[in-house]
């Protein structure tokens, strides 16, 4: 999303513990496995940025902690065509509407 971040205007990232600005990264940091699986919990929709083919970036505890929030609290809504990163929305079960 870097060479377009018009794309996600409006969007935060529940993941990051700090950006790229505050950390100097390219990509920011992110908080661990508990913070982002209390923080996904907590959202009543999800917007999911994956690598075309639809597979998560990494297979950490972090990646790990996403998949199984996903996977047990929401449901697919739809998934946006996309010549580069999958982005898909998930809400909660009967919400999609």
């Amino acid at each position: 999303m870097l060479p377009t971040p018009g794309t996600v205007a409006g969007l935060r990232d529940i993941a990051l513990d700090s950006g790229p600005d505050a950390s100097h990264t390219l990509y920011g940091v992110e908080a661990s496995a508990r913070v982002i699986r209390d923080r996904m919990a907590a959202e009543p929709r999800i917007v999911f940025v994956t690598d075309p083919s639809g597979g998560a970036a990494g297979s950490d505890d972090r990646e790990a902690a996403k998949l199984s929030v996903i996977r047990s609290h929401f449901e697919k809504c739809r998934t946006v065509p996309n010549r580069g990163p999958r982005v898909t929305l998930y809400a909660r079960r009967g919400q999609c509407g």
